[in-house]
């Protein structure tokens, strides 16, 4: 059987054999290249997936590399927690870690020997130069290595410069548009460091040459890095790709998106229950937009309606009420059963079912969620909202005795308990007639005991019908909490 995004792929490429006006007639070839150091922030799953999105709308190829040369920030479990985040997603790599192709390794800890001999190549140009400032002490910045014209090797403890030549670095970004940097103010940066690893920008421009990179599309915080990268790419005379920076991902306050906003990474939220086509959803809005106004977009949606010269300029505001809006809408889309799946999985987590439940057990599930309906939004949720109906005492919020403490209400209560312990059958007609006969029996609007009932039974205000809500608690259960939620709430005036 096909994973998901293997049938996304197939659809892809049958699209892009009719392909509309405007789509790029080249053979693409994109990079996502995290560096092992965390977990999947927001930002760089974002960056991933319209990397991902651009390959699969231009029947291109989407290449995973990993950019672990930086060994004293290199976190051992990263690099399992970024393949596993990006395949939950939904997305998949033509080549990388795992998958293998034609321009590996796809580590760059296992690429030495390549940086080495490009930074040969530029040395014997005189395009670059080496440093000796570590070896004998002097303060790399206030190097003046670069007036020799030697072209002699690195030794150990040296590191390589390239010699900056002046001038302006000017290019056409594809969401930015066109930019101009005055080359002087990078100074003869580092390429190869005294302890032998390649910095970034250097690894960078190597590799996405030697694998063909056709578009580097990346947050915008790297713009400072791409005219050092470009005037590499000129001093080795390869062919520079099309840059497409995007925006920033900002929280409500309009801050850098981080912790202290919420969830901020993939991992959070796949903790929290969410649905992968939600978030790939939701990601996929945070800086572009397709034509129209529809924003619930399923992944074949997504990779048909893509095109990176929508993605917009300013930065973009996380909000996690629009995602969970969206995931709602996702979990509205799946069965009834895979919903039920879910909540199960977060009720057996939160201890409130066992992980061998039985059919009946499952079957409860089913009817719960049901009735939740649109009110179960994500995963965790149910633990918040189905709480209720799997423990036998429910706790009153100070805030809600006043529903339960007046005494023509708690009489009516009361009444409304022993009807139903006595009840010969137990349906949601049977239930509403007890209560809208018991409130009119004491003299009540029906108003005042559904409330009284909702508090008593689940704490909350707000759920599902309340005659729904009844018969799911169960005829004896409902009598019994109904008695302990009274004991549990004095009346008013004692």
């Amino acid at each position: 059987m096909k994973k998901p995004f293997e049938r996304e792929r197939e659809k892809s490429r049958t699209r892009t054999q009719r392909r509309p006006p405007g789509r790029i007639h080249m053979n693409v070839r994109v990079r996502f290249a995290p560096s092992p150091t965390g977990y999947m922030h927001v930002g760089n799953v974002r960056t991933a997936l319209f990397n991902w999105l651009f390959a699969r709308s231009e029947d291109g190829t989407f290449i995973l590399r990993i950019e672990d040369t930086d060994v004293k920030r290199h976190v051992g479990e990263a690099v399992e927690a970024i393949t596993e985040g990006l395949q939950w997603l939904g997305m998949d790599w033509d080549e990388g870690p795992d998958v293998g192709g034609d321009f590996g390794p796809y580590f760059q800890s296992e690429r030495s020997d390549l940086y080495h001999r490009a930074a040969e190549e530029l040395l014997a140009i005189n395009a670059a130069y080496v440093c000796r400032c570590s070896v004998e002490g002097r303060d790399p910045d206030q190097c003046t290595c670069g007036e020799q014209t030697s072209a002699d090797s690195p030794q150990d403890g040296e590191a390589v410069r390239f010699r900056n030549p002046g001038g302006q670095t000017v290019f056409e970004d594809v969401v930015q548009g066109k930019l101009s940097f005055e080359n002087h103010q990078f100074g003869d940066y580092v390429m190869i460091k005294s302890d032998g690893t390649p910095t970034y920008n250097f690894a960078n421009v190597v590799d996405d040459h030697a694998m063909q990179v056709t578009h580097v599309i990346r947050g915008d915080d790297h713009l400072s890095n791409t005219p050092r990268q470009i005037m590499l790419y000129r001093a080795f005379g390869y062919e520079t790709p099309a840059f497409a920076h995007l925006p920033q991902i900002l929280g409500d306050d309009g801050e850098r998106l981080s912790k202290r906003h919420g969830a901020a990474s993939l991992t959070d939220f796949r903790e929290k229950g969410f649905i992968p086509e939600a978030m790939m959803n939701y990601l996929a809005l945070l800086g572009w937009s397709p034509e129209g106004e529809d924003d619930f977009l399923t992944p074949g949606k997504l990779i048909e309606y893509f095109q990176l010269e929508r993605v917009r300029q300013s930065p973009s505001r996380f909000n996690q009420q629009k995602l969970i809006h969206l995931n709602s809408q996702h979990m509205e889309n799946r069965p009834l059963k895979e919903r039920a799946q879910i909540a199960a999985k977060y009720l057996v987590r939160a201890g409130m079912v066992d992980a061998d439940m039985g059919e009946d057990t499952s079957s409860y599930i089913e009817d719960i969620v049901r009735a939740l309906g649109t009110r179960f939004k994500y995963g965790e949720q149910i633990v918040e909202y189905g709480a209720h109906f799997f423990t036998e005492d429910v706790s009153i919020d100070p805030e809600l005795h006043s529903y339960l403490e007046e005494k023509d209400v708690r009489d009516a209560l009361s009444r409304a308990a022993e009807r139903f312990s006595a009840a010969d059958s137990w349906d949601e007609e049977t239930i509403e007639e007890i209560i809208r006969s018991t409130a009119k029996q004491c003299g009540l609007k029906a108003a005042p005991l559904i409330h009284g009932t909702r508090v008593a039974l689940s704490g909350k205000t707000v759920g599902p019908s309340l005659f729904t809500l009844v018969q799911l608690v169960g005829q004896q259960r409902a009598a019994q909490r109904i008695h302990g939620a009274l004991e549990q709430v004095p009346p008013s005036g004692s």
